[in-house]
């Protein structure tokens, strides 16, 4: 058995100079969060604010957590030139214990960072 994993952008190669000027922007508030200590078995989550600074739609393609632990949602899925949403991060510590270190990759139609790794910590206690 083989397994195989793709990780998928758009291209923008064939944008303009003028399509990139008014291009959406993804502006994160903060790209990590850290819990501090967390009883394992408990849900903590944070909210990630997310806003387009650029002059055209961005849209949130796809949000991916790669461990079943990690889950994430968003407010909205399109955002219209300044507005803003909440990236709702949560982590069961179900399992866990130590220090621990996940990711959450957000994939926008941001030409210029389409693909965005938000972090969130937490130390374990059993």
């Amino acid at each position: 058995m083989i397994h195989v994993s793709a990780h998928l952008l758009e291209d923008f190669t064939h944008l303009s100079p003028e399509d990139m000027t008014n291009a959406p922007v993804a502006s994160y508030n903060e790209s990590s969060h850290d819990f501090g200590s967390v009883k394992e078995g408990n849900t903590v989550s944070h909210n990630f604010m997310l806003k387009n600074d650029g002059k055209r739609d961005l849209k949130i393609r796809k949000i991916n957590a790669p461990c079943g632990c990690t889950a994430s949602t968003p407010g909205k899925k399109t955002l219209k030139p300044g507005e803003e949403t909440q990236i709702k991060v949560s982590f069961n510590t179900r399992g866990r214990s130590g220090r621990q270190h996940q990711t959450v990759t957000v994939i926008t139609n941001d030409p210029a960072n389409p693909s965005h790794t938000l972090r969130v910590m937490a130390n374990v206690n059993r």
